[in-house]
């Protein structure tokens, strides 16, 4: 991956963050519908998951336009998805279905691992452009 795809991937992630958490902040009934359907329903608590996405997709964003910012950022990213992956394993069987919940969990996971993907590449990255 080069600097070009990198930086693009990276605002992908940035807006899909973004427009997670502010579907949380300001309209917790549909995030509840559509995304987040683990009963019951507290649509202050959506809120709060709501505000914790929009900081890292803030912080997603301050990487793609600050390369020194990437390898730290996603660092985090990885440890705050992994750890969200880890929480939905222990409550798989909570999700409106069983599919649900392993595709939730899976897909978490996945996000860990690809933050991890690209902090390595951000890494090799900055090492053969240090500037």
């Amino acid at each position: 991956m080069n600097e070009g795809a990198l930086r693009v991937t990276l605002w992908v992630v940035a807006a899909i963050q973004l427009g997670l958490g502010l579907l949380g902040l300001l309209a917790p009934g549909t995030f509840f519908d559509e995304i987040g359907t683990y009963a019951p329903q507290n649509d202050h608590y959506i809120g709060d998951l709501g505000a914790y996405n929009v900081a890292a997709g803030f912080g997603v964003a301050m990487a793609a336009m600050r390369p020194e910012w990437r390898v730290p950022i996603l660092v985090v990213g990885a440890v705050l998805n992994g750890l969200h992956a880890v929480n939905h394993l222990f409550d798989i069987g909570e999700a409106s279905s069983d599919a649900k919940g392993v595709f939730d969990t899976i897909a978490l996971a996945l996000l860990a691992a690809g933050s991890v993907y690209l902090a390595r590449v951000s890494s090799r990255l900055r090492r053969q452009d240090p500037t």
